[in-house]
C-alpha cells in the first residue's frame, strides 16, 4: 500500500462504526463504556465471532443470544445494509459460520415481521459451495456425475491393493476421485506415510496443506515435493483464494518449525496482510497481553489466543517500518523493537514470549500515556476491556485530541473503551486485515464508509 505523504493528520469527518458521544455503561473491568449503535455492534461482533464459542467475559450462549438479536433488530430495519454485509462477511472477512447463521436468523426475523422480499437472496448470499447429492443417494450414479463415479470405482478396491494409487498416475486418480487427506488414510487403513502424502498432496486444497506440514516433515516428504509445497504456500493468489485468516499462518509456523517453510510461511503472511498500511510520522502501537487476551483460544480447539492475534498485526505494523514503535501492555508496558527485514513471524514468536512480563491487568489508558511522545497516531489493539477507577483515568483523554487512536477491538464486546464514528477516535475490528483498509480514509479525513461499500 502506497505510503500517505503529508506531514499533517488530518481527522475523518466520520467513520462507519459510530457510538454515543457520552459513555452510559461499563466495559467488563469498570471503566466507562460506550454503546454502539445496532448496526456497529453487529458488525465488530460479525467480524471476531466464531458462533458457539465461549470467551473471556463472555459466555457462548450469552454471546450467540447477543448476536441472534442484533441480527434480527438490524435484518428488519436496515434491510440493504444486511444484504451488503452479509456477503461480504462471508467472501472478505473470511467468516463461515456466522454469515451463515446471520443470513438465517435475518430472514427468520423478516418472515416474522411479514417482510417476504429479498429472503432467499440473502441465503445464496452465503453458500457458497454444494457439498453433497441430497436425493436419489443410493441410485445408480449417472454418468455424467464424474467424480462420483471415480470415488465409487476407487472405493471398490480391495483392500490389499490399495497401494496403486502410489503409482504415477495416483495423484490424478486421487484427484479424480475428490478424496481428501482424511478420506485416503481411512482408505488405506493403515498410517499416511511418505508416499501417500506425495500422492496426496498435488491435489489438497491450501487450508490442508498448510495444516500439516508437521505431519510431511514426519512422514519424511522429499525435499522436492517440500518446495513445491512452500512454493504454493507463498502464493500472493494461493493466499488470496484460500481466504485464511492471518493468525492461521502464526500456527503454522509454531507447529512446524522446519527451516523448510519458514520463508513460505513468512511471504504468505506478507500477502494475507496486504491491507495493513505503512505511514508516514511516528505511530504508536500498543498490543493487549492481559489476561483477558490470554486466558482462552479464539475457539475451543484453537490454540491461538487474542494476545498471540494482536501481536501478529502489531509486529506487522512494525515490520511496515517507517518509525512504529510497538509496545505490549497489561498492568504496565515493555516496548519491543522489530528489527527492519527481520522475520515478521520470528519476531512475533518474540513477542509471545514475553506475555507475562508486565502483569495481567488491562491499563489502556496508563499504557497509553506512559508511551506517548509526540506520535502521530495511536493504534491499540485489545479487547478493549480497560480498567475503571478514577486512577486509571480515561483512554479518549490519554493521547492529546487532535491525535487519532485507533482501536482495533479483537474480542467485541458490547462495551467499547472509545468513542467512536466521528473526530479523532475510531473503532474497528475484524481477525482479518480487512478493517485496515479503512485507515488510509481516515488518515486522509475523508469519509470511510462500511468496506463493502468502498
Amino acid at each position: 500500500m502506497a505510503k500517505f505523504n503529508r506531514r499533517t493528520v488530518r481527522a475523518a469527518a466520520s467513520g462507519p462504526v459510530s457510538t454515543e458521544r457520552r459513555p452510559s455503561g461499563r466495559t467488563y473491568e469498570g471503566a466507562p463504556g460506550y454503546v454502539r449503535d445496532a448496526k456497529s455492534e453487529l458488525f465488530l461482533l460479525a467480524v471476531a465471532n466464531m458462533v458457539g464459542e465461549k470467551t473471556f467475559y463472555e459466555s457462548a450462549d450469552d454471546r450467540d443470544d447477543r448476536f441472534r438479536d442484533l441480527v434480527h433488530q438490524v435484518a428488519v430495519k436496515h434491510p440493504a445494509w444486511t444484504a451488503g454485509f452479509l456477503p461480504w462477511l462471508r467472501g472478505e472477512a473470511n467468516m463461515r459460520s456466522a454469515p451463515v447463521v446471520a443470513a438465517l436468523e435475518a430472514v427468520r426475523a423478516r418472515l416474522e415481521a411479514g417482510l417476504n422480499g429479498g429472503n432467499r437472496q440473502l441465503v445464496a448470499s452465503v453458500l457458497q459451495h454444494a457439498l453433497d447429492r441430497r436425493h436419489g443417494r443410493g441410485d445408480v450414479i449417472p454418468e455424467r456425475l464424474t467424480m462420483l463415479r471415480a470415488r465409487a470405482e476407487l472405493m471398490a478396491v480391495p483392500v490389499a491393493d490399495r497401494q496403486v494409487v502410489f503409482a504415477a498416475d495416483g495423484p490424478d486418480r486421487l484427484g479424480a476421485a475428490g478424496m481428501t487427506w482424511e478420506s485416503l488414510a481411512g482408505w488405506l487403513q493403515g498410517p499416511m506415510g511418505r508416499r501417500a502424502w506425495e500422492a496426496m498432496i498435488p491435489t489438497m486444497g491450501y487450508m490442508a496443506v498448510l495444516r500439516n506440514l508437521r505431519n510431511f516433515d514426519e512422514a519424511g516428504v522429499s525435499d522436492a515435493v517440500a518446495e513445491q509445497v512452500a512454493a504454493r504456500l507463498a502464493d500472493p493468489e494461493e493466499v488470496a483464494r484460500s481466504r485464511q485468516f492471518p493468525f492461521r499462518f502464526f500456527s503454522a509456523y509454531l507447529a512446524a518449525p522446519s527451516l523448510r517453510w519458514g520463508h513460505a510461511l513468512d511471504k504468505a503472511l506478507t500477502a494475507a496482510t496486504a491491507n495493513v498500511p505503512e505511514f508516514e510520522g511516528r505511530t504508536l502501537v500498543l498490543a493487549d497481553t492481559s489476561a483477558s487476551m490470554t486466558g482462552m483460544g479464539v475457539s475451543e480447539r484453537s490454540k491461538m489466543n487474542y494476545a498471540q492475534m494482536a501481536a501478529l498485526f502489531g509486529v506487522t505494523l512494525a515490520a511496515r517500518g517507517n518509525r512504529v514503535d510497538l509496545h505490549g501492555f497489561a498492568t504496565g508496558t515493555f516496548r519491543h523493537d522489530v528489527r527492519r527485514g527481520a522475520s515478521v513471524l520470528r519476531e512475533v514468536e518474540r513477542f509471545v514470549g514475553r506475555i507475562g512480563e508486565v502483569g495481567q491487568g488491562t491499563q489502556i489508558a496508563d499504557s497509553v500515556r506512559a508511551t506517548y511522545a509526540g506520535h502521530d497516531r495511536v493504534i491499540i489493539l485489545s479487547d478493549m476491556q480497560t480498567f475503571g477507577g478514577g486512577w486509571a483515568g480515561n483512554v479518549t483523554d490519554a493521547a492529546p485530541k487532535n491525535v487519532p487512536i485507533y482501536g482495533f477491538n479483537l474480542a467485541s464486546y458490547q462495551h467499547g473503551a472509545i468513542p467512536s464514528g466521528t473526530g479523532t477516535r475510531h473503532e474497528l475490528g475484524g481477525m482479518t486485515d480487512a478493517a485496515f483498509r479503512l485507515l488510509p480514509l481516515l488518515e486522509a479525513g475523508a469519509k470511510a464508509d462500511w468496506p463493502w461499500e468502498q
